[in-house]
């Protein structure tokens, strides 16, 4: 007997439909604007602060009134006084210490404050260094700056200075009234220093015309 085969309907399943909505869109919080005044005041702060850590000082100097008085009026008061001076020194000084730096020579800290001792046990307990340099308007700082440069030149030049027997004994006749030494070799000593000091300075006095005279320096109309 026959066995019949029953059909059965496939089940048809639904497309998928497209989702066409888009999700809404999330407003970010509106940023603040820093206003201009802000900005204004804050490059100020930094101006002044760096200018104040250039020169030691504040553009605004004193104030007559509500008039000001600024850094740049006094400095323009000031070089009509001595200002092509200073300039000549500072280029001097530049040139000094490229030259110094060229011949690898470096006068340390502690060089520099064994020289002050010394300075100070010549000028006695009565009179203090500061007061001396407080009349040549020089602070420490300054002082120790200038031996640096004035230790580095000796300690350049010193072997191109010679002093002879004969140059000693005319030092000590021409000079013997002078001397604080009493006896004959600490007179000798004493003449012997200030001899090589006389010359030591006459050798720097002509290094530095030369080293002048053989760089390139430009200076500013007016100067």
């Amino acid at each position: 007997m026959a066995v019949k085969r029953i059909r059965t309907k496939k089940t048809v399943l639904p497309e998928p439909m497209e989702v066409t909505e888009t999700p809404p869109e999330v407003q970010e919080a509106p940023k603040k604007k820093v206003s201009g005044w802000v900005i204004g005041v804050i490059l100020a702060v930094i101006l002044v602060g760096f200018f104040w850590y250039k020169t030691n000082s504040w553009p605004i100097v004193a104030m007559v009134g509500m008039r000001p008085i600024t850094r740049f009026e006094v400095d323009q008061a000031l070089f009509k006084q001595g200002g092509k001076t200073q300039v000549e020194d500072i280029i001097t000084q530049t040139l000094i210490e490229n030259e110094l730096k060229k011949n690898n020579i470096n006068i340390s800290s502690a060089e520099v404050e064994s020289k002050i001792n010394d300075i100070k046990a010549q000028l006695g307990k009565t009179t203090k260094i500061e007061d001396v340099l407080a009349q040549r308007g020089m602070t420490m700082d300054d002082f120790k700056k200038q031996l640096a440069l004035q230790m580095g030149i000796e300690q350049l030049l010193k072997n191109k200075v010679t002093v002879t027997d004969q140059e000693i004994a005319d030092y000590i006749t021409q000079n013997k009234q002078y001397m604080s030494s009493a006896t004959p070799e600490a007179q000798k000593a004493e003449a012997t220093q200030a001899v090589q000091m006389n010359k030591l300075q006459t050798e720097v006095n002509n290094w530095i015309t030369q080293l002048r005279n053989a760089s390139k320096i430009w200076r500013a109309p007016g100067v």
